[in-house]
């Protein structure tokens, strides 16, 4: 049975991502987390980002993170963005990756009784800044996960998010839908395989974007 989720998983994954799409995007890039203890976690994040087809660089970004247990079932997270662009990019490029975030979640999870499904929530405020002009976005994201503890090898996982932007806008702006695979190396590494799909709503020129994840996550205990 698990083999044959397995195999589903990566052929589902497979058909999607070579679907009849105008454009593929690449997120890849090294992950190092650094338990400081049994509670507080340091975490910090490099990830380059491709487009056309994964044939152009975009940007890159740099992440930092700081994770804290506060009871069981809820850890708290601060995190610090920033992106970084080649020269060559210009106009709405600028204006929507050239951009300082600050994060601060709250994420919570429970094990749904002996099925080895999790499903988890995520709710997060985001602040970010356009680093040349300085004009301000904040919104209110909400996901939804659930993770099935299939095998020692590969954790498959499927979660949706919503992005509500605030400012006086009062409105959602964006959905992202998302299929994984988490690969369990060893007790250390991971490798985090996923598709996303993100659309824009309520906006002028709306957007449709498909992108393969491949992130190598490292754990220093």
């Amino acid at each position: 049975m698990k083999r044959l989720i397995i195999i589903l998983g990566l052929s589902g994954f497979y058909t999607i991502v070579n679907a009849q799409v105008k454009d593929i995007q690449l997120w890849t890039g090294p992950t190092v987390k650094y338990n400081i203890s049994k509670k507080i976690r340091l975490d910090f994040e490099q990830q380059f980002r491709f487009k056309e087809n994964i044939s152009t660089y975009n940007y890159t970004l740099s992440e930092f993170g700081l994770k804290y247990k506060l009871f069981e079932y809820l850890d708290l997270k601060a995190t610090f963005r920033q992106s970084f662009l080649p020269s060559r990019n210009t106009g709405t490029e600028i204006s929507d990756n050239n951009k300082s975030r600050v994060y601060l979640d709250a994420s919570t999870g429970i094990k749904i009784f002996n099925t080895g499904i999790k499903a988890g929530y995520r709710f997060r405020y985001e602040h970010s800044w356009e680093n040349i002009t300085l004009v301000p976005s904040d919104y209110l994201r909400n996901r939804f996960e659930l993770d099935y503890n299939l095998s020692k090898l590969v954790d498959p996982y499927a979660d949706w998010e919503s992005f509500f932007r605030l400012n006086r806008k009062n409105e959602f702006r964006q959905n992202r839908c998302r299929i994984g695979l988490n690969w369990n190396i060893s007790k250390k590494l991971n490798i985090d395989s996923y598709y996303l799909y993100m659309k824009d709503i309520n906006v002028k020129n709306p957007e449709t974007n498909f992108i393969i994840g491949l992130q190598v996550e490292y754990s220093i205990n």
